[in-house]
């Protein structure tokens, strides 16, 4: 589990689990899937252990959340 986070990855070769705490919002789940998704694209491009990849996937998504922080704050977010 990562800190601040509400879900734990279990990395694989062929795919990633993902378990959410029981009050998890859709925001922690989209987190969750996006330090997959990440640590997926990292695995093809080097041969580093699994704990090292999610761990680096988990800051690539942090510094991305900033970012839109950043941008919400300046009211630069999209609405949906």
């Amino acid at each position: 589990m990562f800190p601040g986070g509400k879900f734990i990855l279990c990395h694989r070769s062929n795919w990633t689990d993902m378990l959410l705490e029981h009050n998890a919002t859709v925001e922690d789940a989209s987190r969750g899937w996006l330090v997959a998704a990440y640590a997926a694209s990292m695995e093809k491009s080097g041969d580093e252990p699994s704990a090292c990849i999610l761990q680096k996937a988990y800051e690539k998504e942090a510094v991305l959340r900033c970012s839109l922080i950043q941008f919400q704050r300046l009211g630069l977010a999209a609405s949906f």
